[in-house]
């Protein structure tokens, strides 16, 4: 069993059942985060940590960024120049133009439409 431990302003995070690597998380309170693993596969746990449950995936192995914008809404990068999003908590994601021509490594959001991409 992989155990993966998170540190936060003063809060942990233990990631029991971890699957693969992970990619990028966010917790949005003490109980309730998700994460997106670098297959594309996004999980949610609402106790801590200690049960994470796949909600959907992008189908795309080589997520390299993640950001997390609210809880329905996340958007990922990839390592071929792809961005998916989706408004439904993982459910389903959508290919969304990013217009950078190479390889992403992270993304970042300043607002719900506002964002970068960075790569190399």
């Amino acid at each position: 069993m992989k155990k993966i431990l998170c540190l936060f302003f003063g809060f942990s995070y233990l990631f029991y059942n971890a699957q693969g690597h992970y990619s990028d998380n966010h917790f949005y309170n003490i109980y309730k985060g998700d994460y997106i693993d670098v297959n594309g596969n996004m999980y949610r746990t609402i106790n801590g940590g200690a049960n994470w449950t796949l909600r959907g995936s992008s189908h795309y192995i080589g997520v390299t960024g993640a950001f997390f914008i609210d809880t329905n809404t996340a958007v990922h990068c990839t390592d071929f120049e792809l961005t998916y999003k989706t408004t439904n908590a993982g459910i389903n994601w959508q290919q969304i133009p990013s217009f950078v021509p190479f390889a992403h490594s992270d993304i970042i959001f300043m607002n719900a439409n506002t964002g970068f991409i960075v790569g190399e």
